[in-house]
């Protein structure tokens, strides 16, 4: 995995969709209702993560579903199940330590 994916993953929108897209191809509007952001947003974010390799997308009529690259996406889903638990146990000694101080 290179710098530029990497970076494109640090984004926990970036991260959501590719996990959305573990599930299969979605369009625009789908990432736009599930994640309750707007169209420039989601596009912004589509494009960063195709730039790095991450999804590609195809066009059928009017829309265009986006999924993930199939020679790197399992990989990367395994990866980010690897880093998303780690996220959440380093984050909770300093939530208990606040809970404690309260």
């Amino acid at each position: 995995m290179n710098a530029e994916l990497f970076q494109a993953l640090a984004d926990p929108t970036r991260r959501r969709i590719v996990s959305l897209l573990g599930d299969g191809a979605h369009c625009v509007c789908e990432f736009q209702r599930l994640l309750r952001v707007p169209q420039p947003t989601v596009s912004r974010h589509l494009a960063v993560l195709r730039q790095a390799g991450l999804v590609t997308d195809h066009r059928d009529g009017r829309w265009v579903f986006y999924s993930l690259e199939r020679s790197l996406g399992p990989a990367v889903l395994r990866f980010m199940q690897r880093i998303e638990p780690a996220k959440n146990t380093s984050r909770s000694p300093s939530r208990q330590l606040r809970r404690q101080t309260s």
